[in-house]
C-alpha cells in the first residue's frame, strides 16, 4: 500500500510545552519565519490530515537555531501541549513565499538529474543534506542496462552545493549541471 502525501514542505519541529497554557517550543527549519503568522493553517504530519491553527506566535532568537513560542488552537493545556511534543509541522506548498529569481527550494533539488557541462550523466539527487559548512547532493548514479544484473543498490556519491561545482540549475527540466566531478570520487 502506498502512502499519499499533500504537496507540503517541512517548515518546523514541535519541541516542547512552553508553560501552562498551552503553548509550544517549536523549532523553525524555515528560511521565511516571517511567513509564519497567527490564524495560519498548519499540519501535524506529511499527509495533511491534522490541522494545526496558529492561535499566537513570537519568536525568539537563540545562537543556533530559530525558535517561536506558538500557541495552537485547541491546546490549551501543558498536557495538550506534551501530547505534540516531536510533531512536524507542515505548510502547503501553495501557502509558502515564492522563491526570488535564481533561488528554489531545497527539496526542489531531490529528483534533478545531474549532469557533467559535456552531458554525460551521473546520476540523480537522492537527498540533499544541510551541513554547518553547505550543503551536499547525495547522487545515485544512474544504471546502465548492462549494470541491471550487478548489485541492486549502486554507491552513492556526495558533491558539495557550491558554485565551485555547480554551473547551472533548471528545476523546471529536473537538472542539475555540475563544471567537474569532486576530486575524491
Amino acid at each position: 500500500m502506498s502512502q499519499e502525501y499533500a504537496d507540503a514542505r517541512l517548515i518546523g519541529i514541535v519541541k516542547k510545552p512552553h508553560g501552562i497554557k498551552g503553548e509550544s517550543s517549536v523549532m523553525l527549519l524555515t528560511d521565511y519565519p516571517d511567513s509564519i503568522s497567527e490564524g495560519q493553517v498548519l499540519y501535524l504530519d506529511r499527509e495533511c490530515s491534522r490541522i494545526a491553527i496558529i492561535e499566537s506566535i513570537y519568536f525568539k532568537k537563540t545562537k543556533s537555531t530559530r525558535e517561536a513560542i506558538i500557541k495552537f488552537k485547541g491546546i490549551d493545556s501543558r498536557e495538550d501541549a506534551r501530547r505534540i511534543s516531536g510533531e512536524e509541522l507542515y505548510r502547503l506548498s501553495g501557502d509558502a513565499p515564492s522563491p526570488g529569481y535564481n533561488e528554489f527550494w531545497i527539496d526542489d533539488l531531490e529528483g534533478c538529474r545531474v549532469i557533467l557541462k559535456t552531458g554525460n550523466a551521473l546520476g540523480k539527487v537522492e537527498r540533499v543534506d544541510v551541513l554547518p559548512a553547505n550543503e551536499i547532493l547525495m547522487v545515485r548514479p544512474e544504471k546502465k542496462d548492462k549494470d541491471k544484473k550487478k548489485a541492486a543498490s549502486p554507491k552513492v556519491f556526495y558533491i558539495p552545493f557550491v558554485k565551485d561545482y555547480i554551473e547551472e540549475i533548471d528545476i523546471a527540466r529536473k537538472i542539475i549541471i555540475i563544471k567537474k566531478i569532486p576530486e575524491y570520487i
